[in-house]
C-alpha cells in the first residue's frame, strides 16, 4: 500500500510538471503575439509547436508511470502467490521429513533423514531471506510479545543435528516472522560458518545472547552486518547477519557482534522499551 502512494506521487509531479510547462510556453506565446508587431505566425507556429512537444512528452511521462505501477503490481501479485505455494510445498517437504526421521530412529538411515530435515530448513531459510530482501524497507510490522523461551524450545526440531540450548527466560515485543527469520539465520550463521554442534541462547531482560561451540572467528567484527560481507572464502550470500542486523532495527532492537572467552563469535541482541 505504501508503495501505491510512492508511485501516485510520481503521477502527482508528472502532472504538475506538465501543467507547469504548458502554461509557461502558453503565457510565452501570448506575450510574444501581445509584444510582437511583426511575424506573428512564425511565433503562434513556433508557439504551438512548442506546446504539443511539451504536453507530449508530459502525456508520455505520465503514460510510462502508469505502466511502471501496473507491472509493479503484477510483480508483487507474483510473488505473493510464489511466496504463498513455496512456503506451503516446502512446509509441507519438512514435516515429511521430520516424520521419516522420526520413524528411522535409531536405524542407519536416520542420519540422512536428519540431514533432509535439516537442508529443508535451511532451503526454507534462503526462500524467506531472498523475499524479505526484495521487499520494501517501509515494510508493515506487526507487533506481539512472544516468550522467547517457549518459542526457542518450539523450534528445536528442525535442527535434529544442532544441540539448541536455552537458558533464562524472557520476552520481546516483535513481529513473529521476523523474529524467525533473525532467529534462523543466527543458527544458521553458526552452523555454516562456526561448523558448531551446540548452540547457546541466555536469555536476559529484553536480552538475547547467542554463543556456540564452534570454530574461532577469524574475521573482521566491524564489518560484520554489512550487506555481502563474507568473512570466509566458502561463505554464502553474507546476507545473513545483515538481515539479523536490519530486522532487528525495525523491532527496535540492537545488534552487536562480540568474541566470547573462546574466541568464537557471540552475538548480543537487545530491544530498547523505551
Amino acid at each position: 500500500m505504501k508503495e501505491n502512494k510512492l508511485i501516485d506521487w510520481k503521477i502527482i509531479s508528472a502532472i504538475i510538471w506538465l501543467v507547469f510547462t504548458v502554461s509557461l510556453a502558453s503565457w510565452w506565446l501570448a506575450l510574444g503575439l501581445k509584444y510582437s508587431t511583426e511575424k506573428k505566425t512564425m511565433i503562434v507556429m513556433e508557439g504551438l509547436t512548442l506546446i504539443f512537444f511539451v504536453a507530449g512528452g508530459g502525456v508520455a511521462l505520465i503514460y510510462y508511470v502508469l505502466q511502471e505501477r501496473k507491472r509493479n503490481f503484477k510483480l508483487n501479485q507474483f510473488f505473493a502467490s510464489a511466496n504463498h505455494e513455496l512456503k506451503t510445498y516446502m512446509a509441507s517437504l519438512r514435516l515429511r521429513a521430520e516424520g521419516l526421521s522420526e520413524d528411522l530412529e535409531g536405524k542407519p538411515e536416520s542420519e540422512d533423514a536428519s540431514k533432509i530435515v535439516s537442508d529443508t530448513v535451511r532451503l526454507e531459510l534462503q526462500l524467506e531471506n531472498s523475499l524479505i530482501f526484495s521487499e520494501p524497507s517501509n515494510r508493515q510490522v506487526f507487533l506481539e510479545e512472544i516468550d522467547l523461551s517457549a518459542y526457542l524450545s518450539g523450534i528445536k526440531d528442525q535442527w535434529p543435528n544442532i544441540e539448541l540450548i536455552v537458558q533464562g527466560q524472557t520476552s520481546l515485543k516483535a513481529d513473529k516472522r521476523m523474529l524467525e527469520v533473525i532467529v534462523k539465520n543466527l543458527i544458521q550463521n553458526a552452523i555454516v560458518h562456526a561448523k558448531a554442534t551446540s548452540i547457546i541462547f541466555s536469555l536476559e531482560a529484553n536480552k538475547i545472547i547467542i554463543s556456540n561451540n564452534g570454530d574461532v572467528f577469524s574475521g573482521d567484527l566491524e564489518k560484520l552486518g554489512q550487506m555481502f560481507y563474507r568473512h570466509q572464502h566458502q561463505s554464502r550470500s553474507g546476507i545473513g547477519l545483515y538481515l539479523v542486523q536490519n530486522l532487528g532495527n525495525s523491532l527496535g532492537i540492537s545488534t552487536s557482534f562480540k568474541l566470547s572467552e573462546n574466541g568464537t563469535l557471540k552475538i548480543v541482541l537487545e530491544q530498547n522499551n523505551a
